[in-house]
């Protein structure tokens, strides 16, 4: 029988890749486990299959559930996690103001255990967030923070996401300099990690800020 440690490592990573398939085996192997942990774990992977379904209620009462036996058990990793995933499924349902409220809670808990992989995760969230708002100075604020966390944790995919991220909401901001500046760091990065899909995305974002600024021809060569 495997560590709950590594169960829940896996139910982490299952869920980050939308890996529904992942997801239905880990619950097989925690079915015949009826520790409050398992059980925990158990809800949480209830609350990220109903939230992949849209059924957003379900998901919010399966993730409640799981806070609650964490905050019971004072275990604030745990609970840090768990409070970003009731943040996205607010968000989903449409309440973007309490889901931005669990955000918050969950990334002062990250800070407060000085987990720079999870302050990261939820810094990106929250970018994402007030980029969908239409708040683009405060997704650049909030993906600026990311990327600071990323490069910490010397994550080049996620520092090209990072600079992707900054780069189109600069542009929607019409800050055409600066989007440019992040389009190209992006752009770089995903060349050199062999992203050839992403890389022609972000040419094709570069030849559309080049067009908003006048430079017809130049815009044209993207």
């Amino acid at each position: 029988m495997r560590p709950i440690q590594d169960v829940e490592a896996d139910v982490i990573a299952a869920a980050d890749a939308v890996d529904e398939q992942s997801l239905a085996l880990l619950r097989k192997e925690l079915q015949d486990r009826d520790t409050p942990e398992a059980l925990a774990l158990t809800a949480r992977i209830q609350g990220f299959t109903s939230a992949f379904a849209g059924a957003y209620e379900e998901a919010r009462t399966s993730f409640e559930a799981a806070l609650a036996f964490y905050e019971g058990a004072s275990r604030f990793t745990d609970i840090a996690y768990v409070t970003s995933n009731l943040g996205r499924v607010h968000v989903l349902r449409g309440d973007a103001t309490l889901g931005l409220e669990w955000f918050k809670k969950s990334l002062a808990l990250f800070e407060d255990l000085g987990d720079r992989s999870g302050s990261a995760r939820v810094l990106h969230n929250l970018g994402t967030v007030y980029s969908a708002l239409g708040s683009h100075g405060d997704a650049v604020m909030w993906f600026t923070r990311a990327l600071a966390a990323y490069k910490d944790l010397d994550d080049r995919r996620k520092i090209a996401d990072s600079h992707l991220n900054i780069g189109i909401n600069y542009e929607y901001s019409s800050s055409y300099p600066e989007a440019l500046d992040h389009l190209d760091k992006a752009l770089a990065l995903y060349e050199e990690l062999g992203d050839r899909s992403l890389a022609t995305s972000v040419w094709s974002n570069i030849g559309t800020v080049h067009h908003l600024m006048g430079y017809h021809t130049v815009a044209f060569e993207f």
